[in-house]
């Protein structure tokens, strides 16, 4: 969605049909003009039904539905790789892992592992790990998922 002119109410016809968006904060601003990347992705939860998956890069990844808000933060990594087509690994690791059934925010978490292994291999999107390999960087690193601010604040 990162197309100049492409914006939430141009995509309504559309997004009623939609389970689930995967977009980077920038193109969440591109959808939602003068709209915070979250409040977008709340907005959008809300009146279409569809959870929104906003990758922040080394802030992480939020799970966004109409009734919870989870952030998983980033791995730590131990290089800095090119990051060209670390979204995409992100988004074949999360799909992968939801398509197998797998929780949501545990897909996220398996995406963002796929993510951070591209970067610290260094190779970009050819030094994709396989599913073994993710799984090995995933439980080599302590990282949970969370309530996001914006949600436990929702909540008080």
């Amino acid at each position: 969605p990162g197309v100049a002119g492409l914006s939430v109410e141009v995509l309504s016809h559309a997004l009623p049909h939609i389970d689930l968006v995967l977009a980077n904060e920038l193109e969440l601003r591109v959808l939602s003009p003068g709209v915070e990347p979250s409040g977008a992705a709340l907005g959008i939860a809300a009146k279409y039904g569809a959870a929104v998956v906003v990758k922040a890069g080394r802030r992480g990844v939020t799970y966004v539905t109409a009734g919870e808000q989870v952030h998983v933060p980033a791995f730590p990594t131990r290089g800095t790789g090119p990051t060209v087509g670390a979204g995409d690994a992100f988004n074949a690791g999360f799909l992968c892992r939801l398509q197998d059934g797998i929780a949501p925010v545990d897909a996220v978490r398996f995406g963002a592992a796929v993510a951070a292994a591209v970067v610290e291999r260094g190779l970009g999107v050819l030094g994709a790990p396989n599913c073994h390999q993710t799984e090995l960087f995933v439980r080599s690193h302590d990282i949970r998922p969370h309530l996001s601010e914006d949600a436990a604040n929702s909540k008080e």
